[in-house]
């Protein structure tokens, strides 16, 4: 299947955060924990620390998702469009979202010549801003059922507060949410068979072997010729303050790391696609069920 993704308004590196980010970005490395996360403190405005104290959760994608609209309307402050300017993985948070939005919406017109409606699953879906989005820019043209999966009751809440707002009320019918832990997804798909399976975000926390048992059990459930969507974040030079400055531990692997993985977990190498968004931090992979 051939996928698109031009015209994407990703962004970019400009030459002046590409100079100014290689001494810095070097100087943040080597500093200890401690150190690292003064000048942090000291960097940052209040939305980066806010970002800080909820890494992990959905409360911190969603005001790194606001954030430009927040400086357009003059409303941040200059730590934070520091911040926002030369350390790229807020920017790459939002390239990812964007790619993950054209994606789903491929699959979903693909799918729909096959299926009605299109079964999709959304799992650690958080607000699950990418799948609302996505589903109401069809404007109800093609039937859906979507599922949203996280353990976050206070993401479920937000997720269905969004979808109030942005989706046509007839169609919220489309959509249900569930509350539970991923470690209990393989009851809940044992009935279950979705089209497209949408977890980005998520496999951040997983190590290999936790994350080939979660791939197996979506390969064994996905429907035939059914779809996932996944991403990982790449080892990049933000990453050793992202942890200690940050305190956002993640689990770094590269694009052929990711692939190894789908393919050790019963996916075929011919049917995965990969995608980098032009920061070069996260790896989106699309793979087919054959």
């Amino acid at each position: 299947m051939n996928i698109s993704i031009n015209n994407i308004n990703f962004e970019k590196h400009n030459f002046l955060s590409r100079v100014v980010r290689i001494p810095l970005l070097w100087f943040l490395g080597i500093l200890p924990t401690r150190m690292s996360r003064r000048l942090f403190v000291f960097l940052s405005g209040n939305v980066t620390k806010q970002v800080s104290r909820w890494a992990k959760s959905y409360k911190a994608l969603e005001m790194i998702y606001a954030f430009p609209g927040k400086r357009k309307r003059r409303q941040a402050s200059t730590k934070d469009i520091f911040c926002d300017v030369f350390l790229k993985n807020a920017g790459a948070v939002r390239n990812r979202l964007k790619l993950t939005k054209r994606l789903l919406k491929t699959l979903i017109i693909e799918r729909s010549k096959e299926n009605n409606p299109v079964r999709i699953l959304s799992l650690g879906s958080g607000s699950g801003r990418s799948l609302v989005e996505t589903i109401a820019t069809l404007d109800g043209e093609i039937s859906i059922k979507a599922t949203l999966f996280d353990r976050s009751r206070g993401a479920i809440n937000f997720s269905q507060e969004l979808a109030k707002k942005i989706v046509n009320n007839g169609k919220l019918d489309d959509f249900q949410w569930v509350c539970d832990k991923v470690e209990n997804l393989q009851s809940f798909l044992k009935n279950y068979s979705p089209d497209i399976i949408e977890m980005t975000g998520l496999l951040d926390y997983f190590d290999d072997s936790e994350a080939k048992k979660l791939f197996r059990l979506i390969y064994q459930h996905l429907s035939s010729s059914g779809w996932i969507i996944v991403s990982n974040v790449i080892p990049n030079p933000e990453a050793p303050f992202v942890t200690k400055g940050i305190k956002w531990p993640l689990i770094y692997r590269t694009s052929i790391q990711l692939e190894n993985l789908l393919i050790k977990s019963g996916f075929s190498e011919e049917e995965i696609n990969l995608f980098v968004e032009p920061l070069r931090i996260y790896t989106v992979a699309v793979c087919e069920k054959i």
